[in-house]
């Protein structure tokens, strides 16, 4: 399967605490790397098989 990085750019908030704890649970297998950066934002980059992607994004969509 073909794995591909997503980069997103999100506020920290309680929401965005709760929603990679969510991905952690259900996709154990995806890399997550959390940069905070400046003005409350962190970049996050996470490693995904293709084919989960859509189920990922639809954890993360209230967030960006």
């Amino acid at each position: 399967m073909t794995k591909i990085v997503k980069e997103y750019y999100i506020e920290n908030t309680r929401e965005l605490d709760n929603a990679l704890e969510s991905i952690k649970m259900m996709f154990p297998w995806v890399k997550i790397e959390r940069e905070y950066i400046e003005m409350n934002y962190s970049r996050v980059n996470l490693t995904i098989e293709e084919v989960f992607i859509e189920h990922l994004e639809v954890v993360l969509a209230p967030l960006v």
